[in-house]
Formats: C-alpha cells, sequence, structure tokens
C-alpha cells in the first residue's frame, strides 16, 4: 500500500504547508488507519491512499513536461480551473483606454500579493520579477488559477514564466480580453522598459540598448525612395527584405 504524507507533527509545520501547497492533504492517523482497515476488507492487492487537490497538484506535477499517469482518473481529468466568461472584459471594454492597463496590472498585483501572503497589493512591484519576490513553480500555478478565474481566459501554467513581471503580464492579459488592447509586440516593449528604469544612467547595459533601439528605428522607419512598393513584385519585396533586414 502507498501511501500520502502523514501530519506527522514532528515533520514540521512548514514542511506540511509545503506539502499542502503541493495538492496533498496531509493524511490524519485516525484518518489513515480507517482507510487501511477498509482495504484489507476488500482484499485489493494494491492501493494508494492519498487525498488530492486536482486543481493544484496536477499543474505542478506536469510543469516540466506533459503526463498521462493520471489520465483514467475522472477527478484529475476535472481538475483544470473553469475558463467562463467573467465581469473583467465587459468593465474594460466600458473603461477609457488608458486606464485598462492600471486596472489589470492592479488585478494582477493583487493575486500575486495574495499568493505569496501578502495583505496588499503595493507589496509586489510592477516591475519587480516574480521570481524575485519569491515566485516558485507552485506559486505559479496558483497565480495562474487565479488569474484564469478573475479574467475568463484560458492561461498557461507556465504563465509567470512567460511574462515574468506583473505590467509585462498584465499588458499580455489586456491584449487577450480587449480588442485592440495591446498587442503582442507591446508586451516586449514594456519589458524593455522596465529595463532601462532599473539600469542606472552610466550603465553600459543601458547605452548599448539604447544604441540598439536606435538603429531599430532608424532601420524600420525609414522606407527607401527609389523603391516603389506598390509596384513591387513578390521577388522585388524579397529582395528588399533581404537587404534592410539582413
Amino acid at each position: 500500500m502507498a501511501w500520502a504524507p502523514w501530519a506527522d507533527p514532528a515533520v514540521g509545520d512548514a514542511a506540511l504547508d509545503q506539502v499542502r501547497r503541493q495538492g496533498l492533504t496531509p493524511l490524519g492517523p485516525e484518518q489513515a488507519a480507517a482507510a487501511l482497515g477498509e482495504v484489507l476488507d476488500r482484499d485489493e492487492p494494491a492501493t494508494v491512499l492519498a487525498d488530492v487537490a486536482w486543481d493544484r497538484f496536477l499543474p505542478v506535477f506536469t510543469l516540466a513536461r506533459p503526463s498521462r499517469l493520471f489520465d483514467e482518473i475522472p477527478e484529475a481529468r476535472r481538475s483544470e480551473p473553469a475558463s467562463a466568461e467573467s465581469a473583467l472584459r465587459t468593465e474594460l471594454a466600458a473603461m477609457p483606454p488608458e486606464g485598462r492597463l492600471d486596472r489589470v496590472l492592479e488585478l494582477v498585483r493583487g493575486h500575486a500579493a495574495a499568493v505569496l501572503g501578502h495583505a496588499a497589493a503595493d507589496a509586489v512591484g510592477a516591475e519587480k520579477a516574480f521570481k524575485e519576490l519569491g515566485f516558485d513553480s507552485i506559486a505559479a500555478v496558483e497565480l495562474r488559477n487565479r488569474l484564469t478565474r478573475a479574467s475568463g481566459l484560458k492561461l498557461p501554467t507556465t504563465l509567470a514564466f512567460d511574462y515574468p513581471t506583473a505590467r509585462t503580464l498584465a499588458a499580455h492579459l489586456l491584449g487577450q480580453l480587449v480588442e485592440g488592447g495591446a498587442e503582442p509586440a507591446a508586451d516586449g516593449l514594456d519589458a524593455v522598459e522596465a529595463t532601462l528604469d532599473r539600469l542606472p544612467a552610466g550603465d553600459p547595459g543601458r547605452a548599448e540598448l539604447l544604441s540598439r533601439l536606435t538603429a531599430l528605428l532608424d532601420r524600420y522607419a525609414r522606407v527607401p525612395d527609389e523603391t516603389d512598393l506598390t509596384a513591387a513584385s513578390a521577388e522585388d519585396m524579397f529582395a528588399l527584405l533581404d537587404r534592410e533586414l539582413g
């Protein structure tokens, strides 16, 4: 017989809390002994006794790679958080465009703070990386589950790693929630802006980044005067792209 972790006081509260965050409820001795009696009465050859919160356990278990280990367990198949339509989309659509990002940022910071055990959203800096704030894989999944329920979007378990600050994550969510709210490229621009804000004026990395941005603007903002794009053939366009983009 295979057992889930037991609620042994000798293990320590911190270790038991970590087990709960992973989606496994430690078994009380009386509960485990009673279950063992039931298993023996049925004469089953192999049994696993565990109290599993599948909505927390399965996303963490499959974060690094997919697994079909629990495919035959109905509760596990139903464990994905519901992505029902939420009031947030309606609220954002009714807001002035300039206030939408701040509203979603407030939402992200509030849920991130709750995951970390903070009482207020102010504890989560908009530009600070989630990893620096103390996020681990379990916290990332918890944040994703919260934002899925709050936004009505189907979000990946790697959300907090794909968009590693509250601001970049908020910009991504806004683009999904409101048509024209934020283009995908804007997420990258937000990340660049956040990086520049963190770098002091004399930092060599800041100077290099500004130089690259200036070169990109010069490359993509100008159209060669000698090229008539409206009359260009497909071969002409590919040649232009090769020349301009390298």
